[in-house]
């Protein structure tokens, strides 16, 4: 049987990006298992990931990165360092 899995996409309207990390750490502490961005109007999809990978086991991801706006250099160097702000559980969309 496959777990249930309870995500949130973020940024939260109606939230500074300063109040996400607190955020995160209450969703994941009601059962949420991941954040998901996207990039939009507004800010970039990286950013609210990285607020949020404060949450120690929330799986953080990015659903649609724009490759057209963004080189492959820089990608990978954003990619990186979510990477590393939450070790086995960031993913990437293209």
């Amino acid at each position: 049987m496959r777990e249930t899995r309870w995500g949130l996409t973020v940024p939260v309207e109606g939230f500074a990006l300063t109040e996400h990390a607190e955020l995160a750490r209450e969703a994941e502490a009601l059962g949420y298992s991941d954040a998901w961005s996207f990039e939009a109007d507004g800010v970039d999809g990286f950013t609210p990931l990285a607020v949020a990978g404060g949450a120690t086991r929330m799986r953080v991801g990015i659903a649609i990165a724009n490759v057209f706006t963004r080189g492959p250099a820089t990608l990978a160097s954003c990619a990186a360092g979510l990477a590393d702000l939450a070790p086995g559980r960031f993913c990437l969309g293209v």
